[in-house]
């Protein structure tokens, strides 16, 4: 009995997840530090009056975001 396995790249497959698949561990920290530091210099333009005004509501969640950066990375790669 013979039993072959076949794997073929799906036509849909973005060169950005083939990247994703091919760097898992760098693309995971790329991905952490983008959205922690994005979110920090979201926060900062909002509480420092430069010009970006938010209700308190949402401001309070960006100032939350920072704290979940490496868990939405994490959840973006599986």
């Amino acid at each position: 009995m013979s039993t072959t396995t076949t794997t073929s790249q799906s036509a849909t497959s973005s060169p950005l997840k083939g990247l994703l698949n091919r760097h898992p561990l760098v693309a995971f920290f790329v991905l952490a530090y983008a959205i922690t530091w994005g979110a920090i210099a979201l926060f900062f333009l909002i509480i420092g009056g430069l010009g970006l005004q938010l209700p308190s509501s949402v401001s309070y969640v960006v100032g939350l975001l920072p704290g979940f950066g490496p868990a939405i990375a994490a959840l973006i790669m599986t």
